[in-house]
């Protein structure tokens, strides 16, 4: 797919632990869970965005976002374009966070190694709830040092 991402925020304070965030929205997620909030994003098609220009909006808004958000649709169904930005955001010394319907043993360790915060768990509209980072309880968020994912209190 030539152009897998849908949208791109240059000024996202939603999707971010701390400041501004540079947000890329991946299209497409075979996971359809039902009741997803981003219904718009899961049939997976060409969309608006090719990945030169999510790394230029990286490139062009680091001196003002100190972080990078890698959303979708499912990210890690576009694995080396994930992969790609993630090192890139991480070449500029930025934080990146990274949103997944994948439970974290299934996030590869290459992925973890260039995140510093990722939520995992698939969306169970039976289980939802009004948390600050996802959907329903039993989606999480981690803080990932090193390549490890550590609970932390306060993102949850």
């Amino acid at each position: 797919m030539k152009k897998p991402i849908n949208s791109i925020n240059t000024c996202d304070m939603v999707n971010v632990i701390n400041g501004v965030a540079t947000s890329i929205w991946f299209q497409g997620c075979s996971a359809n869970c039902v009741g997803c909030h981003n219904g718009s994003l899961l049939k997976r098609r060409e969309s608006n965005h090719a990945i030169s220009d999510a790394a230029d909006s990286i490139t062009r808004y680091a001196h003002r976002n100190r972080n990078v958000a890698i959303l979708g649709g499912e990210p890690l169904e576009h694995y080396e374009a994930t992969l790609m930005l993630l090192k890139h955001a991480k070449s500029l010394n930025l934080t990146t966070l990274l949103w997944t319907g994948f439970d974290l043993e299934n996030v590869p360790d290459e992925i973890l190694s260039h995140v510093d915060y990722i939520k995992v768990g698939r969306y169970q509209r039976d289980l939802h709830g009004l948390f600050k980072y996802y959907g329903s309880s039993n989606q999480h968020m981690y803080h990932v040092i090193d390549g490890i994912a550590h609970d932390d209190e306060s993102l949850n």
